[in-house]
């Protein structure tokens, strides 16, 4: 049946399909942005998050570094390692 030949009935019945389906995807649409906004703003605090952790890293290995020179015991990873038989 083409266009043409539908009654006004089913005319009215396709255009509602097609304002449900609209309004339908309208909605999918709607929480996907909210999901992007939500995964946005953990990614922003597992960066900053991160940042802090590098920069503790940091300032431990800066301290470990200092506590082995004043100590004198200044090893390197090679006296760590099982001797070659």
């Amino acid at each position: 049946m083409n266009s043409s030949t539908k009654t006004p009935d089913q005319h009215r019945s396709d255009t509602l399909q097609l304002l449900d389906r609209i309004t339908e995807l309208e909605t999918r649409l709607s929480y996907m942005d909210e999901t992007v906004d939500t995964l946005n703003e953990q990614i922003t605090h597992l960066s900053a998050d991160f940042t802090l952790a590098r920069q503790a890293m940091q300032l431990m290995n800066r301290r470990l570094e200092q506590l082995a020179a004043n100590t004198g015991d200044l090893k390197s990873s090679q006296d760590d390692a099982p001797p070659h038989y």
